[in-house]
């Protein structure tokens, strides 16, 4: 984040990666500000800086992000963290977070010794897919590079 705070305030102020510069805080209600944190809000800076709600309606969907003009632009909030805060927004909301809410539950509906699960049905392919379904969101042990 450092290499796109244009803030000269001191280390000191700022801390060594500029986490605490005015480059990368917003003053907001906080109503407001518990919808930014759970990426239900976000400005996308590539479309005239288009406010977007992703979850229950503000009022400030589709209208335009203001800064105003005087304030210095090492004051001003970063474009790039608000783009990547929107991309966030675009994954966590399109994409979902990997929580599912289709728990499996006690009662299962997918008794595999009925014939529709046998091999010669095609029943291999639906289990495949069953399970892909449900365990897909989950990294693989080795792939993720952990």
């Amino acid at each position: 984040m450092g290499r796109w705070v244009l803030d000269d305030a001191s280390e000191a102020e700022q801390g060594p990666t500029k986490m605490n510069s005015v480059q990368n805080g917003l003053l907001l209600r906080v109503d407001v500000h518990i919808l930014w944190d759970d990426y239900l809000l976000g400005v996308n800076v590539d479309n005239d800086k288009a406010i977007v709600c992703f979850g229950p309606q503000t009022g400030f969907d589709g209208r335009k992000f203001y800064i105003n003009p005087s304030t210095p632009l090492e004051h001003r909030p970063l474009s790039e963290l608000l783009r990547r805060h929107f991309e966030q927004c675009v994954l966590a909301n399109l994409k979902g977070t990997g929580v599912r809410d289709d728990f499996w539950d006690d009662e299962d509906v997918h008794d595999l010794s009925e014939p529709g699960w046998q091999v010669s049905l095609g029943g291999h392919s639906r289990l495949e897919l069953e399970l892909a379904t449900r365990l897909g969101s989950h990294d693989r042990i080795g792939e993720s590079g952990r």
